[in-house]
């Protein structure tokens, strides 16, 4: 298992890579354990954005590239592919909508990513608006 690879550095070259800062080592010890949710609250706490960086950062050269592993010549942790099955593993299957939306979209199956996805509607509150129109009587 990739997450076994790790050594659990003291300096973490690789949370100093991270232009984030996410604790790298933390996550993938917590990955190691069979905690998946608390390695997605470790990157999450971290980057918000952290399932979407996870797919679109270049690993390669921030942490990965930063990886001690490097220099025993071996191949570096995928750091990458670790923080994409957390923050996948946490997904939500629900889309949250404000409710005129979800009344019109009731009936209609929503499918993203392939996956059917169930809608939640939320309330709306009145927001003051300085730019909306007011009548006149």
């Amino acid at each position: 298992m990739e997450s076994g690879r790790c050594l659990f550095c003291f300096d973490a070259p690789c949370v100093s890579a991270c232009p984030t800062g996410i604790d790298v080592a933390a996550f993938i010890k917590k990955i190691m354990t069979a905690n998946v949710t608390g390695a997605a609250r470790t990157i999450l706490s971290a980057n918000i954005l952290g399932a979407s960086c996870a797919r679109v950062c270049p690993t390669e050269v921030l942490c990965e590239g930063a990886c001690v592993m490097l220099d025993r010549d071996n191949d570096p942790i995928k750091i990458g592919r670790l923080q994409r099955y957390a923050t996948d593993h946490v997904r939500e299957k629900r889309i949250a909508v404000l409710k005129p939306a979800a009344q019109k979209l009731e009936n209609c199956p929503v499918f993203i990513g392939g996956e059917r996805r169930e809608i939640t509607g939320l309330e709306t509150f009145p927001v003051y608006n300085p730019f909306a129109r007011r009548r006149h009587r």
